[in-house]
C-alpha cells in the first residue's frame, strides 16, 4: 500500500515530491500514542493511573482489614464462647467469610451506582469529546464478578489469622490483639507514602498547568477576540476594516492565519540571502497583515515592521531565527534577502525586521526559529484587541452588522485566552485526575487511621477510664491517643518527599517552560494531609475521652 501510495504521488503531482516527503501508514492502536502524527497520549501517563488506582485499592483493603481486625476484638468474647461450645476453626471463619462476601457484594452494588453517576459526571466535565463507555457487558460484569470475590478473599486473611491464634482466656478477656500489629503499623505508612506522593504531585500538577496557562512568551492574548473567515467573507474584508476603524473601543486589529500559540502551524524551508542551496532545517510562518504584531504586542527589537504588499514582499524574523542564521547582533540580518518556501515564493523578499522570540505551538514546545510574512490566501482568521472591557457592546453591535455583510455565514467567535487553554486540555485533564485520586487517598488515608486508633482505644479503655478517674482532662487524653499519629505521619513525609520529588523532576522535564518545585509545595502538602486525618483522629479520640469511665471500668 506505501509503495502504491509512492506511485501515485510520481504519477499524479511529481517525483521530486518523494524527496522531500515520505507517505508511510500509521497503525490505528499506534495513533493513539503517537505524538507526532497521533493524538499524543503517553502511556506512561496511563501506567501512572493505573498504578494509583492499584494504590488506592490496596490502601482500601488494608484500611478494610485493619477495620474487620478492630470490630472482631469487640467479638472476641463471642469468638471465645463459640469455641468453648464447640465451634471448629474452619465454621469461625466460614462465619467471618460468609458474612464479608455479604458486606461486599453490598459494596459492589453500591459502587455500581456511584460507578454509574460518576461516568455522567465525568462525561459531561473530564472527557467531553471522548465519552467513557461500558464497550462489552460481559466482560464488565466478568471483572465485577472477579473484583469481587478477590476482594472478598483478600479481606478474610485477617479474620483467619484472628481465628487461628486466638486463645480462649484471652478472647473472654478481650486481650487478643496478635504478634503482627507492626505489619499493620507498616501498612498505615505506606498508604499515607501513597497520599502524601499524590498530594505533592497535585500540588506541582496544578501550578505547572496554571503556569502553562497563564503565561505569554512574547506576545500578549489579554482582551483578544477571535473571529473564522472564509474565502468568500474575505473577499470584502473592506467592509469590517471601515467599521472597526471607526469603533472607540478597538486597539487594533489583524487579519492573520493563525494567533501566535497555537495547535496547527505551518512551516518551511528556505533560501537565505541569495544562498545556492536551501537550508536543511525549516521556519515556522506567522501569517498575518501589517498590524499582526502591534495586536498581539510582539516586541519590535530592529528595524521596522514590514509592508503586506505581495508584490515586493517583507518579512520578520524571530531572534531566534537571526541567532540560528549566525546573527548575534539582529540590526545585521536586516536588508537580506529570503525565499520562504510556500509563503511568498513568486518573489524574493527581504527581510526589514527582527521581533523578541514568541511562542508559535503551546509551551510544551521550545521556541522555534520564525519568519512573519503576508499571504492573503492564508488568511483564515480576524483578530481584533479591545480596549477596556467593553467588547460585549462591541460583539452585540458586530452580530447585527454581520447579518447584513454575510447572510449565508453564522457569527461566531472565540475569546483567545479561551483557546489558549485549551492547548493544555491534556495536562488539565491529568490535574483533574489526580486531585480526584488525592482526595480519595486521603479519605482512605483517614479512615485507616480511623481504624487503628479504634484498636488503639480498645486496647487502652482501662487506662483511660483510669486516668479519667485520676483527673485527667479530655484535651489530655486526647494527645496522648494521637500522638503516634503525629510520628507516623512524619515518617510517611519523610520518605514521600524525595520519591515525590523524583517523579515530578522527571515529568517536568517534558516542559521547555516549567516551575521550580519549591520546598513550600512539600510544607503546604505535609499541612493538609495533617490537618485532614488529624481531624478525623481528633474526633474519635474526643468520644473516647468523654465517655463515662465507669462503664469501661465496668466493661473491663
Amino acid at each position: 500500500m506505501e509503495k502504491s501510495i509512492q506511485k501515485l504521488i510520481t504519477k499524479y503531482w511529481d517525483k521530486d515530491v518523494l524527496q522531500y516527503f515520505h507517505y508511510k501508514l500509521l497503525p490505528l492502536p499506534h495513533f493513539h500514542f503517537d505524538a507526532n502524527y497521533g493524538k499524543g497520549t503517553q502511556r506512561t501517563l496511563l501506567n501512572i493511573l493505573v498504578v494509583i488506582a492499584v494504590g488506592i485499592g490496596g490502601m482500601a483493603f488494608i484500611n478494610y482489614s485493619n477495620i474487620v481486625f478492630a470490630q472482631q476484638m469487640n467479638r472476641s468474647v463471642e469468638m471465645g464462647v463459640r469455641k468453648i461450645l464447640g465451634s471448629s476453626k474452619q465454621q469461625l471463619y466460614y462465619q467471618f467469610l460468609i458474612e464479608t462476601l455479604l458486606l461486599t457484594a453490598c459494596s459492589v452494588l453500591f459502587a455500581l451506582l456511584l460507578l454509574s453517576l460518576s461516568i455522567s459526571w465525568a462525561n459531561q466535565y473530564l472527557f467531553e469529546d471522548e465519552p467513557v463507555q461500558i464497550i462489552n457487558l460481559y466482560s464488565f460484569l466478568g471483572t465485577i464478578g472477579i473484583l469481587w470475590a478477590a476482594t472478598a478473599l483478600v479481606t478474610s486473611v485477617y479474620p483467619l489469622i484472628f481465628v487461628n491464634r486466638m486463645k480462649i482466656q484471652q478472647a473472654l478477656k478481650k486481650l487478643t490483639l496478635g504478634p503482627w500489629s507492626l505489619t499493620r503499623k507498616s501498612f498505615i505508612v505506606v498508604q499515607n507514602v501513597i497520599a502524601m506522593i499524590l498530594l505533592i504531585a497535585t500540588f506541582v500538577i496544578v501550578l505547572q498547568v496554571n503556569h502553562l496557562k497563564q503565561t505569554d512568551i512574547g506576545f500578549n492574548r489579554e482582551q483578544v477576540v477571535l473571529f473564522p473567515m472564509t474565502n468568500n467573507m474575505l473577499k470584502s474584508k473592506e467592509k469590517i476594516v471601515h467599521f472597526l476603524r471607526d469603533r472607540t473601543e478597538v486597539q487594533s486589529f489583524t487579519f492573520c492565519d493563525n494567533p501566535p500559540s497555537h495547535e496547527k502551524v505551518w512551516g518551511g524551508t528556505f533560501q537565505f540571502d541569495n544562498r545556492s542551496e536551501w537550508e536543511k532545517w525549516p521556519a515556522k510562518y506567522a501569517i498575518g497583515d501589517s498590524t499582526y504584531i502591534r495586536t498581539f504586542h510582539i516586541k519590535l527589537l530592529a528595524g521596522r515592521n514590514f509592508d503586506d504588499n505581495p508584490q515586493n514582499p517583507e518579512f520578520l524574523v524571530n531572534q531566534q531565527m537571526a541567532t540560528t542564521l549566525g546573527f548575534k547582533n539582529p540590526n545585521d540580518i536586516l536588508g537580506r534577502n529570503l525565499n520562504a518556501g510556500g509563503l511568498n515564493e513568486e518573489h524574493i523578499g527581504k527581510i526589514v525586521g527582527v521581533v523578541a522570540d514568541f511562542s508559535t505551538n503551546s509551551l510544551n514546545e521550545p521556541i522555534s526559529p520564525t519568519v512573519i510574512g503576508y499571504n492573503e490566501s492564508r488568511l483564515k482568521n480576524l483578530a481584533v484587541k479591545f480596549k477596556g472591557h467593553k467588547q460585549d457592546i462591541l460583539l452585540k453591535t458586530l452580530a447585527l452588522q454581520w447579518k447584513n455583510w454575510y447572510p449565508d455565514e453564522v457569527f461566531q467567535y472565540k475569546f483567545y485566552d479561551q483557546q489558549i487553554a485549551n492547548l493544555y486540555k491534556k495536562e488539565a485533564l491529568v490535574e483533574k485526575l489526580i486531585w480526584i485520586a488525592a482526595i480519595v487517598s486521603l479519605c482512605i488515608s483517614s479512615l485507616g487511621f480511623l481504624g487503628l486508633l479504634s484498636i488503639n482505644i480498645l486496647k487502652r479503655t482501662k487506662e483511660i477510664g483510669i486516668r479519667k478517674v485520676l483527673g485527667a482532662s479530655v484535651s489530655g487524653i486526647v494527645i496522648l491517643l494521637s500522638q503516634d499519629f503525629f510520628k507516623w505521619m512524619a515518617i510517611a513525609f519523610t520518605i514521600a518527599t524525595p520519591v515525590a520529588y523524583y517523579l515530578m523532576e522527571h515529568w517536568l522535564t517534558n516542559f521547555p517552560f516549567r516551575i521550580e518545585i519549591s520546598w513550600w509545595i512539600f510544607f503546604l502538602a505535609f499541612c493538609t494531609g495533617l490537618i485532614l486525618t488529624l481531624s478525623v483522629i481528633t474526633l474519635q479520640s474526643i468520644k473516647a475521652a468523654i465517655a463515662n469511665p465507669v462503664h469501661s471500668l465496668r466493661n473491663e
